[in-house]
């Protein structure tokens, strides 16, 4: 039986808690580029930047941790 290869994923639903703890971003699915991805912003600070329910294709990043494929629901800094 071959073993699952765990690979970064960032098509999977889940939540991911930015480095600073300022943002709570939940993925969307929507279009994943090198150094950004797209997600709706569900929790956290407010700016001109993201406003809490908008859904933006360029949160950068290496401002939250990674998405494994088994990682869980919430992927929270360690």
């Amino acid at each position: 039986m071959m073993s699952k290869v765990r690979q970064i994923d960032y098509q999977t639903p889940r939540t991911l808690v930015s480095y600073s703890g300022k943002r709570v971003v939940r993925l969307t699915g929507g279009e994943e580029k090198r150094y950004k991805f797209t997600g709706e912003l569900i929790e956290g600070v407010e700016d001109d930047y993201a406003k809490i329910g908008e859904i933006r294709n360029d949160w950068q990043k290496s401002a939250f941790p990674l998405p494994w494929t088994d990682s869980p629901d919430v992927v929270r800094p360690d």
